[in-house]
């Protein structure tokens, strides 16, 4: 099973196995067929390879190919945080039960191999009988026949020196009952019939939790016994005879009841045998192979139905979404106040190219820009192996994820189809990307994570109509603790009757209380700047522009590329003293491309600016535009 589907998987495999038991048993009985040895072991070999033998379904999900490289870790959104896993997962412990069960029972199959041995040490050649002689010309079989004190009925087991154990009153019973016991343990000797109940008894210990499966095991021993009685009347042509020696041993083999062998009447199978003994079922060959026919056939529909209404699944397939890529660092691009983004061009930052390591089998081992939220509360790390395939001209065509963790997955594939220069080109590239939590940044701070007040929600700048409807909505929310659940429930609120509805947060740090203001058909606003603060000073964007040391350009927005939109986002922004970006303030801008632009804005880095040897704050403009290339 597949990391992250293993219990499902466990699930659809044990309703396929449940199907195919099931029906693959009903059937005989209702073509009024001996249900066949053969077909019994099929049906177990068919359930023990049904993971083997039908496609696993794999959802294919599309990746776009990134629009920014950026030099480290791509700060997330803030979400809440996750509290680590306290006790085992339950996947985990459901496959430990499993595992355990298995190897309980092959312990048990090896306890009843050592009491064999137990028994054929401490037995005692049989006695010469005539009747064993003439069950040995008979059979043209030959065995070791010896007489063990315990056992409840003859068992018979061994490969190259096969063994013939028999209870002490053996010796006691008429010259009649003797030749049957010894015909059919014979028989069981040329038919390899150990082997085969050793190869089964540990392919059901691999799906001990199935009941259908011990109903099937059951099946294949009486239809192993049946065939062999079968095969003695026709010997012996003396059926009452053999019929009073099965009730002479209605007890079973005594202890021997995890033994991988073949007792001579197993436990619950006397009435079932004797009542086909004393019934006689004739049929042609050609019914019989026309019957074989039908229910293999069903059989088959059956298994292909149940496949495909309960599939195995495999992790999700990764492909690329846009165009082939040329995975190779480009050069960096002039840093101006405005930055054109063409539809469909994958650029790198301003950054030197990076020199790719690799792991301990030759792998390229590619450093991650990003450490998913979920993974990094939940501490899932680990490494993830993409395939990549190149066409002749070394453009990238496919990507797939081999293995890894099912949560860092998305992350590693979007960083190996960032552009880089590779040591080498083939046909198929086996990259690695290693996620440790050391290595990953600390979860970003919230605006939400000092706590505070929402004092006051702000809806003054909607139409008269919209503010009387949505004055009442809002009221409640005044004087609610603010959290990122609160801000929630008043979208909720207001999505259905505003169109658009977007909210800007302005904070005052002095009291700790927040404003909310409610916009309408208006792109996202992110936190507002607080008017006329201290140590904070003006500079022209074309100024500011030459201190930029690392941007990140946005992703032309597939909706607005269909929609044929183009132009300028222009924000007003607030950079920090150590150079990064604090606040951001929409000021024109479509709203379609309004999101791709602040998401990169988000990630550019600054040189600290100086006024009078001391770092201050700068309020600026950058411009970032949309242009579709010729020909869209």
């Amino acid at each position: 099973m597949t990391h992250g589907y293993g219990l499902g998987n466990l699930m659809a495999l044990s309703v396929q196995i449940a199907v195919l038991v099931g029906v693959g048993l009903l059937l005989p009985r209702l073509l009024r067929l001996r249900t066949p040895l053969g077909w019994g072991q099929l049906l177990l070999a068919l359930a023990l390879f049904l993971p083997f033998l039908q496609p696993w379904r794999a959802e294919t999900i599309e990746v776009a190919a990134p629009q920014t490289r950026p030099e480290a870790y791509a700060p997330a959104e803030p979400g809440p945080a996750a509290a680590a896993p306290a006790s085992i997962p339950l996947e985990t412990a459901a496959f430990a039960v499993l595992a355990g069960g298995v190897l309980l029972r092959v312990l048990w199959l090896l306890l009843g191999m050592a009491r064999l041995r137990r028994y054929r040490t401490r037995s005692t050649p049989l006695a010469p009988l005539p009747a064993v002689e003439t069950a040995r010309r008979l059979t043209g079989a030959t065995a070791d026949f010896r007489t063990a004190a315990g056992l409840g009925g003859p068992v018979t087991f061994g490969f190259l020196r096969p063994v013939v154990l028999t209870p002490p009153n053996f010796s006691e019973l008429d010259e009649a009952a003797q030749l049957a016991i010894a015909c059919h343990e014979l028989l069981h000797v040329p038919r390899r019939d150990w082997l085969a109940s050793l190869a089964e008894e540990f392919a059901a210990a691999l799906l001990w939790f199935h009941p259908a499966v011990w109903w099937l095991l059951a099946q294949i021993r009486l239809s192993r016994e049946e065939t062999v009685d079968r095969a003695v009347i026709a010997l012996t042509e003396a059926r009452e005879p053999y019929v009073t020696a099965l009730l002479r041993f209605a007890g079973g083999p005594g202890d021997l009841d995890c033994a991988p062998a073949p007792p001579f009447l197993g436990k619950d199978h006397l009435v079932q045998r004797i009542r086909t003994l004393m019934k006689e079922v004739r049929m042609s060959h050609r019914r019989r192979i026309a019957s074989l026919g039908a229910a293999t056939a069903v059989l088959a529909a059956a298994g292909w139905t149940t496949v495909n209404a309960f599939p195995l699944k495999a992790p999700p397939r990764y492909r690329l979404a846009s165009p082939p890529v040329a995975l190779q660092t480009q050069a960096a691009p002039s840093q101006t106040p405005r930055e054109v983004v063409r539809s469909g061009e994958i650029r790198s930052s301003a950054v030197s190219p990076i020199s790719v390591a690799k792991d301990a089998v030759g792998r390229p081992v590619l450093r991650p820009y990003e450490y998913p939220p979920a993974a990094r509360d939940k501490k899932i790390e680990g490494d993830v192996v993409i395939e990549l395939q190149f066409n002749p001209s070394g453009e990238l065509i496919d990507a797939r994820v081999l293995s890894g963790p099912d949560e860092l997955r998305a992350a590693a594939m979007r960083r190996a189809l960032q552009p880089v220069t590779l040591p080498e080109r083939t046909a198929r590239l086996e990259v690695v990307v290693p996620f440790k939590l050391e290595d990953a940044p600390p979860r970003p701070a919230s605006p939400f994570d000092s706590g505070g007040v929402l004092r006051r929600v702000d809806v003054s700048k909607l139409a008269v109509e919209d503010q009387n409807r949505v004055r009442p909505m809002v009221a409640p929310y005044e004087g609610r603790e603010m959290s990122r659940k609160t801000v929630e429930q008043l979208l909720s609120e207001l999505r259905p009757v505003l169109a658009g509805v977007n909210l800007s947060l302005q904070k005052d740090p002095s009291a700790n209380e927040f404003t909310v203001l409610v916009l309408a058909n208006a792109p996202p606003v992110a936190e507002a700047i607080p008017a006329n603060p201290p140590d904070r000073i003006r500079v022209g964007a074309y100024v500011q522009a030459a201190k930029l040391i690392q941007r990140a350009e946005p992703a032309y927005p597939p909706l607005a590329q269909q929609a044929r939109i183009q132009g300028t986002v222009r924000f007003q922004i607030v950079i920090g003293k150590e150079g990064d970006v604090k606040n951001i303030m929409v000021e024109s801008g479509h709203p379609l491309l309004v999101p791709a632009a602040l998401a990169a804005l988000k990630q550019w880095t600054y040189q600290p600016t100086l006024l009078n040897g001391t770092p201050v704050e700068v309020i600026t403009n950058v411009d970032l535009s949309f242009v579709l290339p010729p020909g869209a």
